[in-house]
């Protein structure tokens, strides 16, 4: 008669070395590369928001849009565009709704 427990340890041992031979074929991954940051120049970030290099110019100098400066050379993070861009995001009508709701149930009633 089989052990079904030695049929469960031969069958987990089997799982662990294809688990082993996984993780020995994946490169590794160093923590600097996990949290690189994407750094863009003028013509990039121009092509990343879809605007004009005169536009990005003319945003930088007003400041209307995070930048870097090293030098006389621009740099943007595309992370900080994208939160910018979140930024000029409207509220869907549920979004208005729910909000309007949340106001209007924690706002105290003056007498």
């Amino acid at each position: 008669m089989i052990n079904p427990f030695e049929t469960l340890f031969k069958k987990l041992e089997a799982i662990d070395l294809k688990i082993e031979a996984l993780r020995e074929s994946q490169p590794v991954k160093s923590k600097a590369e996990d949290e690189e940051i994407d750094l863009l120049n003028v013509e990039q970030a121009a092509k990343f928001l879809s605007l004009e290099k005169q536009t990005i110019y003319q945003k930088v100098s007003k400041r209307q849009i995070p930048f870097m400066k090293r030098s006389k050379n621009l740099y943007f993070s595309k992370k900080a565009l994208l939160k910018y861009l979140a930024e000029g995001a409207y509220k869907t009508t549920e979004e208005i709704q729910t909000g309007e709701h949340t106001y209007t149930s924690k706002r105290k009633l003056r007498k």
